[in-house]
């Protein structure tokens, strides 16, 4: 019945996902010179600042080190911006929920999709560094594909799980960015995981950090041409539609519930 529901939803509503992000996005560059180029530049900027530290300042990181930090911080970001937009997405749109009917996680939807299209141009930029940096194309970047799948199911997930949060814990931003910060740092964002962290803390990781996981398999599959983790690749596959149907029932039985308490506020 739920899973029937969820279907008739994201059938009824597609549309509109598909136009606001795209209006969204449009209006990120409105008012920008540069416009798209920077959803290029940023990460390209960061990918710089970290390879200087590294290789100049600690004199670590091998010759691949720039496209190794990149793939990392295209990963990251794309998780960021979905969680960390979707802790007051609820409350932001007090507006619209209050008169309008539409399922919540709809509004996260549209977000991911729109931070999935900077994603996929990240990756072809990744793509054209892979040159440069003369890293071999390999059959086994189609398996970036589960990756990605893997990667979308644990973000909405966790997103939808915020979002409920938001409209009732005041402080949840600055509660959120402090754990996001956090998992910047352990999630193997600027080094490998699998290389600088021993068992069993390790293996710890890669059963409560799905982005650890996440980010290591674009690596394997992108730097060095070896399959993904399947196993870890599975297990959060599952975790995430698990916990993604549950928070969704969740935010069905409070919907009602969000709009009064933001109507409050």
């Amino acid at each position: 019945m739920l899973i029937k529901k969820i279907s008739t939803d994201l059938k009824k509503y597609w549309e509109y996902i598909t136009f606001a992000a795209t209006s969204e996005l449009k209006t990120e560059v409105a008012g920008s010179f540069l416009g798209w180029i920077w959803w290029i530049l940023d990460p390209l900027f960061f990918m710089f600042v970290y390879t200087f530290v590294v290789r100049f300042v600690f004199k670590s990181g091998g010759e691949d080190f720039p496209i190794f930090v990149f793939i990392g911080l295209t990963a990251w970001n794309f998780f960021y911006s979905t969680v960390n937009s979707s802790v007051q997405i609820i409350v932001s749109f007090r507006a619209i929920i209050s008169k309008v009917y539409l399922p919540k996680y709809i509004l996260i939807l549209v977000r991911m999709y729109k931070n999935l299209i900077k994603m996929g141009i990240s990756f072809l930029l990744v793509f054209v560094l892979m040159y440069f940096f003369k890293v071999e194309y390999s059959w086994k970047l189609i398996y970036i594909l589960p990756v990605i799948i893997v990667q979308i199911i644990t973000t909405i997930s966790i997103s939808i799980l915020v979002a409920h949060i938001g409209v009732f814990v005041a402080d949840s931003v600055n509660i959120m960015n402090v754990i996001l910060r956090f998992l910047f740092y352990v999630s193997g964002v600027l080094y490998s995981v699998a290389d600088n962290i021993p068992n069993p803390y390790k293996t710890i990781m890669y059963h409560i950090d799905p982005n650890s996981v996440i980010i290591e398999a674009y690596r394997e599959v992108i730097l060095y041409h070896h399959l993904p983790n399947l196993f870890y690749l599975f297990y959060w596959f599952v975790i995430g539609i698990t916990t993604g149907i549950y928070f969704v029932s969740l935010m069905y039985k409070y919907e009602n519930t969000y709009v009064k308490v933001v109507q409050r506020g």
